[in-house]
C-alpha cells in the first residue's frame, strides 16, 4: 500500500519542491488505498509544494435557466425538477462527492482558502490572488493565474479527463466554453 514517503518521493522525482505551484487532481481509487487515506495525500502536498490549487466544485448549486446561448452544452428548459433541488452556495459546503475525498479534505483544512464561485470554486494553499481573481464571468481565473506562473498539473490517480486546466487551454484556443 502506498504511504506518505512514497508520495513525497514520487513528487520529488517529478521535481516538485517548496517553490512549486500545482493544480492537483487526485483520485485514490486506482491505488486500492493509501495508508492514512486522503489526509496522507494532502499532507504530502502541503509538506512539499508551495502552492496547491484543487477544484472544489459544487454543481448542486447550479440552476439551468429556461433559455440561454446556443451551443453551450446545456439543454435549456429541461432541468425544471433538478432546479428545485438546487441549494444556495456556501463556501463551507462540501466539495462534490464525484471529485473524491482528497479535494474535500484539502478544502476543510484551516490553511486552505476557497473561491466564491457558486459552481466552479477552487480551494487553494498560498494562492489568495488566484482565488480573488475569479468572477462569475471568469470562472477559470485561478487556472489562468497558475498558467501565468508556469505551474504544473499534478495528476494522482486521475487522467486528463479530470484536468480542468484543459478548459483554460480550450478558451485560449478560441473554443466557446
Amino acid at each position: 500500500m502506498i504511504g506518505y514517503r512514497d508520495l513525497v518521493q514520487a513528487m520529488t522525482e517529478l521535481e516538485l519542491d517548496a517553490h512549486s505551484r500545482v493544480i492537483a487532481h487526485v483520485s485514490l481509487e486506482p491505488f486500492g488505498g493509501v495508508q492514512g487515506g486522503a489526509e496522507t495525500v494532502v499532507g504530502a502536498l502541503h509538506s512539499l509544494v508551495e502552492t496547491v490549487v484543487m477544484p472544489a466544485f459544487t454543481r448542486r448549486t447550479m440552476v439551468v435557466p429556461p433559455v440561454g446561448p446556443p451551443d453551450n452544452a446545456l439543454e435549456y428548459g429541461t432541468q425544471v425538477e433538478a432546479n428545485l433541488d438546487a441549494v444556495v452556495f456556501d463556501p463551507n459546503m462540501p466539495v462534490d462527492e464525484d471529485l473524491g475525498t482528497v479535494p474535500e479534505v484539502f478544502r476543510s483544512l484551516a490553511s486552505s482558502e476557497r473561491s466564491l464561485h457558486p459552481i466552479i470554486s477552487f480551494s487553494a494553499k498560498s494562492a489568495e490572488e488566484a482565488l480573488t481573481r475569479q468572477a462569475l464571468d471568469h470562472p477559470l481565473a485561478p487556472v489562468e493565474w497558475l498558467a501565468e506562473y508556469d505551474a504544473d498539473v499534478l495528476l494522482i490517480g486521475a487522467d486528463h479527463r479530470r484536468n480542468v486546466s484543459l478548459h483554460w487551454a480550450e478558451q485560449l484556443a478560441g473554443r466557446k466554453t
